[in-house]
């Protein structure tokens, strides 16, 4: 909250020997610019006695104390805390949010873009005393706090993280090093979108978009999301692009290198994570949907509900791909482990993100899409995957044409027949969801006519996988 500082002189009354008079008669009897300037430098530089004694003075004096501190924002950030403390006081909100604001984006190597985002923060606040003649003042700060806390923050510690990371290239981390320097200081939604782009951090280029009103969302969006989980090949957490001396994490997590390269802590970040986090060395059939299920729920928090970057048709198509994608690479990691003696890999664990049993390969169906924003019921999944069956041709097609050059040349290239398999295996998988949910409820009356209202969905999905299947088999 806003207030005064503690000690704020409240009586116009000074005692004649005390050190404001003495300062007071002084500037008095000097009306020398030149002379003020140099007496209230020194109590501006001093001890905290003597900013007291400028605190006074600013309250009392005859000299333009107040055009003094103003004068020293710039050069000096106690000046401007002086200053926006004593419009407050004496009921000037709109002076005080300007000061803050200044304090917020004066160049000074010692404030930190915590302390940035905190005087915008103090900046709003003041503004809002002023409503409603602020008001545009008001939707201007509240534009740059938005993007300070929902944009920049974020980045800033992806820099962090990516300097930390002793896997990553000495490139990489230097690149990130110097971007942390300067990300201390306010940036743009332009900069930042330099940043996030040239470091491969779509998820935050989806937050920005979001913002932005200069953009178009909808094609940004599917360019991101699809980027989220296939990046460029320039990307800092890629195969290839790791320090040579590292280790390269087991295949197939070189695949989705931000969710599984990059170390396993949250999608949007406004602090320091503590401890440097650890990358899992066992490799799990559930790593791709654990780390999935945390982005969507950080991007839920960091997207507007409402926001048409939640296009689900988009978004469950790439989630579907890429989670056909992964089974298939860990497949074949598997045989070629048992086929050379080897261990194969680990089962899936009976445990995922939030404490639920591992969905195998349903887990889009069955958990992205019934939490926010999209809340499917059982019936609209169901529906919903009976279209994109029907759809393979088309959206298999422009969604490959928008995927990233594989320099590794170890991605599978998915065939029709390929996802529509897996297509009818996640639709098998909502239907037994949907059984077992009526079996558990049977004893509710209410569930049960739900069940038989949405049953004649579920048998004409069922026909439909059916006569896919068929034609799959016949092109075999």
């Amino acid at each position: 909250a806003i207030g005064e500082p503690a000690g704020a002189p409240r009586s116009a009354a000074v005692p004649a020997a005390s050190p404001v008079a003495v300062v007071e008669r002084l500037l008095r009897s000097c009306t020398v610019p030149l002379v003020h300037g140099i007496v209230l430098d020194h109590l501006l530089m001093r001890t905290a006695h003597q900013r007291q004694i400028l605190e006074a003075l600013l309250e009392n004096s005859s000299a333009d104390v107040e055009g003094f501190l103003r004068s020293r924002i710039e050069s000096n950030r106690l000046a401007g805390e002086l200053l926006w403390k004593h419009y407050l006081r004496h009921d000037n909100p709109s002076a005080a949010s300007s000061v803050l604001l200044q304090l917020a984006e004066r160049s000074d190597p010692e404030c930190g873009l915590l302390q940035r985002v905190h005087y915008l923060d103090l900046a709003r606040s003041a503004a809002a005393r002023g409503l409603p003649g602020s008001r545009e003042s008001m939707e201007r700060l509240s534009n740059k706090l938005d993007i300070a806390v929902r944009v920049q923050m974020p980045v800033l510690q992806e820099m962090q993280l990516l300097a930390a990371d002793d896997r990553a290239s000495s490139r990489w981390r230097t690149a990130a090093r110097e971007r942390r320097e300067s990300l201390q200081e306010l940036a743009g939604l332009q900069e930042l979108y330099q940043v996030a782009t040239e470091f491969s951090l779509y998820h935050i280029v989806l937050v920005i978009a979001d913002l932005s009103t200069a953009v178009q969302e909808r094609e940004v969006g599917t360019f991101a999301w699809i980027s989220v989980f296939l990046p460029p090949s320039a990307s800092p957490y890629a195969p290839g692009q790791l320090d040579a001396s590292s280790e390269e994490p087991a295949w197939p997590r070189g695949l989705f290198p931000l969710l599984l390269v990059r170390p396993a802590v949250p999608f949007h970040m406004k602090e320091a994570s503590g401890a440097r986090p650890a990358v899992a060395a066992a490799l799990t059939r559930d790593e791709l949907q654990v780390r999935t299920l945390r982005l969507v729920g950080d991007m839920s928090t960091a997207l507007q509900e409402s926001s048409p970057l939640w296009d689900v048709r988009c978004i469950t198509t790439l989630l579907e791909y890429c989670n056909c994608l992964w089974l298939h690479c860990c497949d074949a990691t598997q045989a070629s482990a048992v086929a050379s003696g080897e261990a194969p890999q680990a089962p899936a664990a009976d445990d995922v993100a939030g404490g639920s049993r591992s969905l195998g390969r349903g887990w889009v169906a069955l958990r992205v899409l019934r939490q926010r924003p999209f809340l499917f019921s059982l019936a609209d999944a169901i529906k919903f995957y009976d279209l994109m069956l029907e759809q393979v041709p088309s959206w298999l097609r422009d969604l490959q044409g928008m995927l990233p050059v594989d320099p590794t040349r170890r991605r599978p290239v998915l065939t029709e027949d390929d996802v529509s398999v897996h297509l009818a295996e996640v639709m098998l998988a909502v239907v037994a969801q949907s059984v077992d949910d009526a079996d558990a409820s049977r004893m509710d009356d209410r569930m049960a006519q739900e069940f038989a209202g949405t049953w004649p969905t579920f048998e004409r999905s069922l026909a439909s996988i059916r006569a896919r299947l068929a034609e799959v088999d016949g092109d075999r």
